[in-house]
């Protein structure tokens, strides 16, 4: 399963052993830079996803809930939406993984009706969004997806959104999403990664319980969202460079011409702890 991640390691240029995956710190680091940069950035408190976005194509969609044009961050919205799909969130207990900004959990609160509860490694992250959102049904802390400071058998719900490419033991994670996730409880999850490890992803949720019932291959709606908003949403962080391209999957970086060769897949994966 290493291998994969050694390659996003690698496209994405962070710092990190030269033998194997990026070291937490240096994930840390890299997410608590972005948010500096954002917050010195006139979109400022605007900006809370840093996921590619979706953008319909006319079939398979599966959001419930429209996006206004005119509305701020509608591609990311609609890439939130489409994960949830038909679910029904209303009371749910919520644990979104990777939180970022908040822009997931906010919404998942607000539009959902669920009881979220946002975890990310990275502390300039957390601190945004504890200022940001302060609805009363979301909580934001700082923590390790591979070591959840949470109970067992605890949610009923658990969401990733674009954030399990950059854990340096992902095996660990999903155990983990496992763990916490009570009986019949569903994990929501989406990612982009190399073709071979969708495999071994498939193969890991097997031996942990996690039992897939979709699996939608959703690459041609995040390119057309990339080739919409991408290079423009590079602006926002102050200048354009290569780690930033890639990271937003600017049209020509290496993320973006991996997706659009076929050799790596962005997915929608829902499972059902068995």
């Amino acid at each position: 399963m290493s291998s994969g991640f050694e390659a996003l390691r690698q496209t994405w240029a962070m710092e990190g052993d030269a033998q194997g995956p990026p070291a937490k710190s240096n994930v840390q680091k890299f997410y608590d830079g972005l948010s500096r940069r954002l917050g010195q950035s006139r979109l400022g408190d605007a900006a809370i996803f840093f996921n590619f976005g979706y953008v319909s194509l006319g079939e398979g969609d599966e959001a419930r809930v429209n996006v206004a044009d005119d509305q701020l961050n509608p591609v990311s919205i609609r890439l939130v939406y489409e994960l949830v799909g038909a679910m029904d969130l209303r009371g749910r207990h919520v644990l979104d993984v990777g939180c970022g900004r908040g822009g997931t959990a906010a919404l998942l609160a607000d539009q959902f009706g669920a009881d979220v509860r946002g975890v990310d490694l990275a502390p300039e992250a957390i601190a945004f969004c504890q200022r940001r959102h302060r609805q009363p049904n979301i909580r934001f802390e700082v923590g390790d997806a591979e070591s959840l400071a949470v109970e067992s058998s605890s949610f009923d719900v658990v969401t990733n959104i674009e954030s399990s490419h950059v854990y340096p033991n992902p095996q660990n994670f999903f155990a983990e999403v496992r763990r916490v996730l009570k009986p019949g409880a569903i994990f929501l999850y989406t990612d982009v990664l190399p073709v071979p490890y969708w495999a071994e992803v498939r193969t890991t949720f097997g031996t942990l319980g996690l039992v897939p019932f979709n699996d939608r291959d959703i690459t041609p709606n995040v390119l057309g969202s990339c080739d919409a908003v991408a290079a423009k949403r590079a602006k926002a962080f102050g200048g354009r460079n290569v780690q930033i391209d890639n990271f937003l999957a600017v049209p020509g970086s290496d993320v973006y011409e991996k997706m659009r060769s076929g050799m790596w897949e962005y997915r929608i994966v829902r499972a059902r702890s068995g």
